[in-house]
């Protein structure tokens, strides 16, 4: 719900956010949802673009790490597309990055993995316990 709220807050931008918590095990425990700017350049581009603000970014990992928590990935939304990674998104990942997307117009949400492949990265598709 959290989540949700502040994504819908930047439509009809896609809205972004970092995903703080810890590993346990092979299990991920999300802690907290630290809100973003859509910092894209153009601004025009910002309604199927997202960019977080550096500084944001460096202020979440640097907080996350006073609780020990990681930089566990990053979620967004697509205002029209699909609640999967676009070439873009799958870009911009790193390696074990989780990868949380909301389609708006479908009101789906899709979670993504990031492996490594001999290719690059790939999104592998994660079970939300729906």
């Amino acid at each position: 719900m959290v989540l949700e709220h502040d994504l819908r807050l930047e439509l009809p931008q896609e809205g972004c956010a970092l995903l703080l918590g810890s590993r346990q095990g092979k299990a991920w425990v999300l802690h907290w949802v630290w809100p973003c700017l859509n910092r894209w350049q153009p601004q025009q581009e910002r309604t199927k673009r997202f960019a977080v603000d550096p500084a944001e970014l460096v202020a979440a990992q640097k907080w996350a790490r006073q609780k020990g928590w990681l930089l566990l990935g990053a979620a967004h939304s697509h205002p029209q597309g699909p609640a999967q990674p676009s070439p873009t998104d799958c870009e911009w990942a790193w390696e074990g990055a989780l990868m949380v997307i909301w389609a708006v117009e479908a009101g789906f949400w899709g979670a993504w993995w990031m492996e490594p492949t001999p290719g690059g990265l790939r999104p592998r598709a994660l079970d939300l316990g729906r």
